[in-house]
């Protein structure tokens, strides 16, 4: 699989509070967000929600590697520990485009998964 991140839509570098996997106020989008629309989220789950965990939809367009092995048959699984590593990466006020790029890339392409940055 291979999805593409907009760089004009992505949300990134803006601490944890003020990201979302779909902020409603400009329609922004984390990492993760993009990920999950390109799966087949809608708008309406992502929407104002900071985590997979956190959707309120049907859990069967999130992979199981978003979430602690342990809890995957629970209600409300827990998302696992390298995904808060992925959205660290992606809402550090610190990091270039250019290292949080290269990191966001490794980890989807340690799951089999290409990304490409486009204008």
């Amino acid at each position: 699989m291979k999805f593409v991140i907009d760089r004009n839509k992505w949300l990134r570098g803006e601490g944890a509070p003020r990201s979302f996997l779909l902020r409603s106020d400009d329609q922004k989008m984390c990492c993760l967000g993009i990920f999950l629309k390109a799966l087949g989220a809608t708008d309406e789950s992502l929407c104002n929600t900071q985590t997979p965990a956190d959707m309120p939809c049907n859990r069967s367009v999130i992979p199981d590697w978003m979430f602690r092995a342990n809890t995957l048959l629970h209600e409300h699984p827990q998302n696992a520990e390298e995904l808060y590593r992925l959205m660290e990466t992606n809402d550090d006020l610190n990091l270039s485009d250019y290292e949080r790029e290269l990191a966001i890339e490794q980890f989807f392409v340690s799951k089999g998964i290409d990304v490409e940055f486009v204008e």
